[in-house]
């Protein structure tokens, strides 16, 4: 018999045989697994502690900020240095804390701010 006679057989449970394989073709064995090797892969860095200019010119860079421009801030969490663009909303120096629209980045995270439009 020839694989094309299979696929117009019916099984005892009334699905084609060719039909029957397509149920298990998204099974993904350990769903887990693609996290866990990134988990695994993860290398975390240490912090870069900024040079006296380098916060200087960070702090001008915070103080000429506008409501609604548009940034890309790189920032420390967790072992990694992170980049987030977004819209600028606000400066809580009490809670030291940079508000983006989706956003709030603790002052002493950041390591660059950058205006790439209003």
């Amino acid at each position: 018999m020839t694989g094309e006679a299979f696929l117009g057989q019916r099984g005892n449970d009334g699905i084609e045989r060719g039909e029957r394989a397509k149920q298990f073709s998204s099974f993904e064995a350990l769903p887990e697994r693609p996290a866990y090797l990134r988990r695994a892969e993860f290398r975390p860095v240490g912090r870069i502690e900024l040079s006296e200019e380098a916060a200087e010119e960070l702090n001008r860079m915070l103080v000429d900020l506008v409501p609604g421009d548009l940034l890309s801030v790189i920032y420390f969490r967790g072992g990694e240095y992170l980049t987030r663009r977004g819209r600028f909303l606000r400066i809580d120096l009490p809670f030291r804390r940079l508000y983006l629209e989706d956003a709030a980045l603790p002052l002493d995270d950041l390591y660059a701010v950058k205006t790439v439009g209003v």
